[in-house]
C-alpha cells in the first residue's frame, strides 16, 4: 500500500487534470490524497513499475511510424 510522503498515513486515488492525463502518456503518474484530514496532502506518484514498459511502448511506436512514413514515402515517389 502507498504511503503519504509527509505524515507515512495511506493515501487515496483521485481524479486528475487533463494536463495530467496527458503527462500520463509518457509517465504513468496517478493523483493521491492522503487519507489523514489534518495532513492534507495531494500530489503526483509515479507508477515505477509500469515507466520502462511505457517508454519501451512509445520507443516502438516511434520505429513504427518512421518505417511506415518511409515506406509510403517511397510508394509516392514511384
Amino acid at each position: 500500500m502507498l504511503k503519504c510522503p509527509r505524515c507515512s498515513y495511506g493515501v487515496d486515488r483521485i481524479h486528475r487534470s487533463r494536463f495530467e492525463r496527458t503527462v500520463d502518456l509518457v509517465y504513468p503518474v496517478y493523483r493521491f490524497r492522503c487519507s489523514n484530514s489534518k495532513c492534507g496532502w495531494t500530489g503526483l506518484i509515479l507508477d515505477k513499475h509500469k515507466m520502462t514498459a511505457r517508454l519501451f511502448k512509445l520507443l516502438f511506436c516511434t520505429i513504427g511510424f518512421v518505417i511506415l512514413y518511409k515506406f509510403f514515402e517511397r510508394i509516392v515517389a514511384h
